[in-house]
């Protein structure tokens, strides 16, 4: 029998159960080991993918190099994260490298001698996240050879004897400092003799010495020569050679002439015939008309005596402090060295000066006193006042003493006067500002030289401004400049003009020295220091200034002065009367274009202040019908800087009495085809109602506010009621004035005629 296929018989029906029952396990089995295969391969296929996403995060760096000959190989050392090491020694790229930072580390790569230098030597490179970073070294060829400086020093500049060996059979002779170049890198011998110059041998320190020169860089090896002791072919022997006595600038020959009053230094040059280690002491004998009046010793300033005269040194001199008291006209001067015989010489014959043994001769002259007087300026818009006061006066004086041909200065302090101009540093303001301060002059019946002290707000640029010729100036109150501004400016007032030095206006065509040079040797009394004969002249714009004899002597002359100790008679620019009478003060300028401003008049009891000579412009007060009521000549003063506005300035105070003053109708200036003239237009009235309509109130402790018709008259002049000094030319309508006082009088001019009132200020 048959079934689906099966043959079954039936003795063998337990088989065919154990037949399934090991089919079902097998399958089981089969199961199992297929579901073992399927974890297993899961479990690899996660591991692969953990593999790549680390391998995702690893990073790497694209390394550059070149400028390298081809085929040659780069030293770069690569040190970093994890311990990272490595050796570049081309472009590449450094992969699979951890996160952090990666220093690279050039060195030289030398090929056929030559030596390529790598840029950058050193360098850091940081790269994160699979991120890829950049490093590149450039080489290129390094300097192949050095450079030695050898300095050298002899006295009185000898020649030295030095020779320079080296590498490759290189030998070069060396007579002064000097630097040899193109030198193959190695070490080089630098070997001295002794020199003789003279009667003199000079003995090198040190005799050898060897210095390494590297590639590319600069070596220095340094020889110093000095006296060996050794005087060849002849005895010991002192000299005095000359003498010069000096108070700010002098020479040998003593031709500038001396002050009365004033303190120097007499400079004894004395010299021996070779090397020494003397130190002889110098007798200084002054006489005064023949009879000896003062004997002074000097001890050696150096460890020998010179075998040269040298002014340039104070320590090759015998340097003997001369007072004042001292000199005087009449006087004369004998120097000795070695007075007492103590040095062993050929020959004592020659140990004085003058050699004959009779006193020199020296010019004295006597020079009336600078009487200064300090003017504060205080500018209105910015109410900064120069600082120059009592306590800082020296200060400013300093140069003036050290350089000027001067000896007694007798200054004094001004109430402060209020500008309505603003200074500016290209010199906007100065000129009209310097007008004003010589209009405060004539109208205070001064004769001192005026010396305005301004305040601006800048350090570079117009310091000072002043005339030449004429007794007034400006300058700022910075220091120590400030010092050497009033000696610059008060040099223009004695007459001169600028030292061609520094792009100065106006150059002195004669001046003798090139560059605006002193020339000569210059000497501080004060500080005892000698000034080198190349320093810039004061009267220049270069730095550091002294005084030249050209400009000393020269402002001496214009001071005047006498060979006796009477005090001579003192020059000036304008002559003014001794007693007080009614004038009128009548001032102005020529600007540097031409054109005439003629400032308002002022009515005021003064001595007569006149033009000192005729010239190319004439002054004119004239009555309605046009008549001459009063005439005079007059050359402006000129103004030393080429400053905007500037050019030349005029103010006078002339006669005008009553009567006069009664008829006056109209002033004209002209001259050189210019005219400027003021008309008076307003009434007594007017006047009276003008000056009645200005106020004045307290501002400040210190300032007090002033206020006018300025559409009626342009210039206010406010003044102390009881000094009368002018405290301001005030300009338009509203103005703060600097003062402290309770009183004041208001003048209002409308350009001929004035009139004033007494005031007290309001709130004081």
């Amino acid at each position: 029998m048959t079934d689906d296929g099966y043959h079954f018989r039936p003795g063998h029906m337990l088989t065919a159960s154990r037949f399934y029952g090991r089919a079902i396990r097998a399958l089981a089995l089969l199961a199992a080991v297929s579901l073992g295969a399927c974890r297993d391969a899961s479990t690899a296929s996660d591991s692969s993918q953990v593999a790549l996403a680390r391998r995702s995060q690893a990073s790497s760096i694209v390394v550059t190099v070149n400028g390298l000959p081809t085929g040659t190989a780069a030293a770069v050392q690569v040190t970093g994260s994890g311990g990272y090491a490595n050796t570049v020694t081309g472009s590449t790229t450094l992969t699979g490298l951890s996160n952090g930072s990666y220093t690279f580390a050039a060195s030289n790569v030398t090929v056929a001698g030559a030596a390529y230098a790598p840029t950058p030597t050193t360098q850091s490179i940081s790269v994160s996240k699979g991120a890829t970073g950049s490093a590149t070294i450039s080489y290129s060829l390094a300097p192949t050879a050095g450079a030695l400086t050898v300095n050298v020093s002899v006295p009185n500049g000898a020649p030295a004897a030095v020779t320079v060996t080296g590498p490759d059979g290189y030998s070069q002779a060396v007579t002064a400092t000097t630097t040899l170049s193109n030198l193959t890198a190695g070490s080089y011998t630098v070997a001295a003799a002794q020199v003789t110059s003279g009667s003199i041998i000079y003995t090198p320190t040190p005799t050898t010495q060897n210095v390494n020169v590297a590639v590319g860089g600069t070596a220095s090896a340094a020889v110093a020569y000095a006296s060996s002791g050794v005087v060849p072919g002849g005895d010991f022997n002192l000299q005095v050679l000359g003498v010069s006595l000096v108070q700010s600038v002098q020479n040998l020959g003593n031709t500038v002439p001396l002050i009365t009053g004033r303190n120097g230094v007499l400079r004894v040059y004395a010299i021996a015939n070779g090397s020494n280690t003397a130190t002889p002491a110098v007798r200084v004998r002054l006489f005064q008309n023949g009879a000896l009046v003062s004997t002074l010793t000097a001890n050696a300033a150096a460890a020998s005596v010179p075998t040269a005269l040298n002014e340039a040194s104070a320590t090759a001199s015998w340097n003997v402090s001369i007072p004042g008291a001292v000199i005087q006209p009449g006087l004369s001067v004998l120097a000795d060295v070695d007075p007492d015989n103590l040095i062993a010489e050929s020959s004592d014959s020659d140990n004085s000066f003058p050699v004959t043994g009779t006193p020199a001769a020296l010019t004295v002259y006597t020079v009336p006193t600078l009487n200064l007087r300090f003017v504060p300026v205080t500018q209105s818009s910015t109410q900064g006042t120069g600082a120059v006061a009592e306590t800082n006066v020296e200060s400013f004086l300093r140069d003036t003493r050290d350089m000027l041909p001067v000896n007694t200065v007798a200054y004094n302090f001004r109430a402060p006067y209020t500008t309505s101009q603003t200074l500016l540093s290209d010199g906007t303001g100065w000129s009209a500002t310097l007008s004003e301060v010589y209009s405060l002059r004539a109208a205070d019946r001064s004769t001192d030289n005026y010396y305005g002290v301004v305040k601006v707000p800048y350090g570079s640029g117009v310091a000072g401004i002043g005339y030449i010729g004429a007794p007034a100036s400006l300058g700022w109150d910075y220091m120590p400049s400030g010092s050497s501004t009033l000696a610059h400016e008060l040099g223009h007032n004695f007459g001169r003009q600028h030292a061609p030095c520094g792009g100065v206006a106006g150059p002195d065509a004669s001046y003798p020295y090139a560059g605006g040079q002193i020339g000569l040797f210059g000497f501080n009394v004060r500080t005892g220091t000698v000034v080198a004969s190349s320093t810039a002249d004061l009267m220049g714009y270069c730095s550091p200034r002294w005084i030249s004899d050209y400009n000393y002597n020269a402002m001496m002359s214009y001071r005047g002065y006498t060979t006796s100790a009477m005090a001579p008679a003192v020059a000036g620019a304008t002559v003014s009367g001794g007693s007080s009478t009614d004038g009128l003060l009548v001032w102005g300028r020529m600007e540097g274009n031409g054109a005439i401003v003629l400032e308002p008049a002022l009515r005021l009891t003064a001595p007569t202040v006149l033009p000192a000579a005729n010239g190319d412009y004439t002054l004119t007060a004239q009555d309605a019908s046009g008549r001459a009521l009063y005439s005079t000549s007059f050359a402006p003063v000129a103004l030393s800087d080429d400053v905007p506005g500037g050019g030349a300035h005029f103010a006078f105070v002339i006669p005008m009495s009553d009567a006069a003053y009664g008829q006056l109708a109209r002033l004209v200036v002209t001259g050189r085809g210019r005219s400027a003239e003021r008309v008076s237009r307003q009434p007594e009235q007017a006047l009276a109602a003008g000056a009645a309509g200005a106020k004045i109130a307290a501002e400040a402790s210190d300032r007090a506010r002033v206020k006018w018709n300025a559409a009626s008259f342009p210039m206010l002049v406010v003044r102390d009621a009881e000094t009368g000094q002018i405290l301001s030319f005030a300009r338009g309508g509203d103005m703060s004035i600097a003062t402290r006082k309770a009183d004041m009088e208001l003048i209002v001019s409308d350009g001929v005629r004035s009139t004033s009132k007494r005031v007290r200020v309001r709130g004081r």
